[in-house]
């Protein structure tokens, strides 16, 4: 009984801790905490594990031209574009787990000082919830549930965003996803998700981020014909609504777009040391634009209709080494952006990585984005993004691990011809602790 009461303790005092970050961000935040903190405390009694995983990085780091920005259409003339920066990230994840469930929450805290003639310095906060339970052999019910408070510098200039950074307002992001999963046979799966995700951004004046929100639902069915083969089928419909567009002064407007999708891929094991998936499929996309004027006198709203149908689609060859592996992928799909509208992205993948010895490790990532309108109309405002990021590793034990890496960056806009690169350098120390657990698994 004692044993019991000192693990139920010190369980709960590390989740008291942790939450003091969270509660120091916002009220919704600590809501969400106590929430989380509350769901894993049920499991503690029967729990077969309670464990905590704390780490911590330290980044020194260097870019010429942080934002990404071009001197043609942003107007910059002699401003210094480079900035000098440390990242502080700590980190701890906490979690209970027995054989019918598993409950994780994740805390990490980003501190970022720069020296730069922009505002770049911020905290940024990211909390995840994870969690699975095994309600009968055939049901699995799961729930993940996310809250990020970072700026536009890391979520919009990361090749999934505008790729336009005037200035760094604070952004938000709320997401909660529910799924179920039902097994058929030992060879058939049915799985229902759902995901909303409310994003905001900090009021700002020269920002052009929208506030936005997305519904997603997908029904899959698998089926794993052979150990080395399985085929599955998806039905997709998201729902993206920007009620108010900011970066037009003049007009008062919103955009809604619904999007249906259905696609199926197979995946297949070549080789002991050779994989491939192949996805295809159709999109249906239909978005509503209400506009009226912005004027003191109120004045009609005209809606407008924009409809278009594509392809989507996903490849990816995977090849196993003895020191290492290689991946090629490339896909094409649409994703909502802080601008208000919902982009096409083709975007191509190369990921190598190859262990010297046991200490000395290389890695090398590589990609081309090509972002373009999803609807019927060719609004001349495309962009192509070029990365590349080699790394070299040095792991002095299992816990300590030291990386040195090159990144760089180059983003090409259709309109106006205009180019923008970025070269950066970086230091990064990570440390992570051993599992901390008060009883095992």
């Amino acid at each position: 009984m004692s044993s019991m009461f000192f693990d139920r303790w010190l369980f709960s005092y590390l989740l008291y801790k942790l939450c003091i970050v969270p509660r120091l961000i916002c009220k919704e935040c600590l809501y969400l905490s106590v929430f989380m903190a509350s769901t894993l405390c049920v499991g503690v009694v029967h729990a077969k594990e309670i464990y905590i995983l704390p780490s911590i990085n330290i980044e020194t780091k260097y870019d010429d031209n942080i934002r990404l920005m071009s001197d043609k259409i942003d107007g910059l003339g002699g401003i210094d574009k480079s900035a000098y920066g440390v990242i502080t990230s700590v980190n701890a994840k906490i979690g209970v787990r027995s054989d019918r469930y598993d409950v994780a929450l994740n805390n990490q805290v980003v501190i970022n000082r720069y020296s730069s003639d922009f505002d770049l310095d911020s905290e940024d906060f990211f909390i995840n919830f994870t969690s699975n339970f095994d309600a009968t052999e055939k049901n699995r019910f799961s729930l993940i549930g996310d809250y990020k408070q970072d700026t536009t510098l890391t979520s919009e200039l990361d090749g999934t965003g505008t790729g336009r950074v005037f200035d760094n307002p604070i952004r938000e992001q709320w997401s909660v996803s529910p799924s179920w999963t039902y097994l058929l046979s030992d060879t058939q799966l049915l799985q229902a998700n759902y995901r909303h995700s409310d994003i905001s951004y900090e009021e700002s004046g020269s920002s052009n981020f929208s506030d936005y929100t997305i519904d997603l639902f997908t029904l899959s069915y698998s089926q794993q014909w052979l150990p080395v083969l399985r085929n599955f089928f998806n039905v997709s419909v998201m729902y993206f609504d920007v009620p108010e567009i900011k970066n037009n002064v003049i007009l008062d407007s919103k955009r809604e777009t619904l999007e249906y999708s259905i696609d199926a891929g197979v995946e297949y094991q070549i080789s002991p040391t050779w994989f491939a998936s192949l996805t295809a499929g159709g999109r249906f996309t239909n978005t509503d634009i209400t506009t009226s004027a912005n004027l003191a006198v109120p004045t009609e709203k005209v809606k407008t209709s924009d409809s278009t149908q594509g392809m989507i689609f996903s490849f990816s060859i995977d090849k196993q080494f003895e020191t290492g592996h290689a991946e090629i992928n490339y896909s094409r799909s649409t994703n909502p952006q802080g601008d208000g509208r919902l982009e096409l992205l083709d975007r191509f993948g190369v990921n190598f990585n190859h262990r010297f010895s046991h200490n000395l490790r290389f890695s090398l990532m590589g990609d081309i984005s090509v972002r373009s309108n999803s609807g019927s109309k060719d609004l001349d405002d495309d962009r192509t993004n070029y990365r590349v990021r080699p790394t070299i590793s040095w792991l002095f034990n299992k816990n300590t691990r030291l990386t040195g890496g090159y990144q760089y960056r180059r983003q090409e806009f259709e309109r106006n011809d205009s180019v923008a690169e970025s070269n950066a350098f970086f230091l990064n120390f990570n440390y992570q602790w051993d599992k901390l657990a008060t009883q095992r698994y």
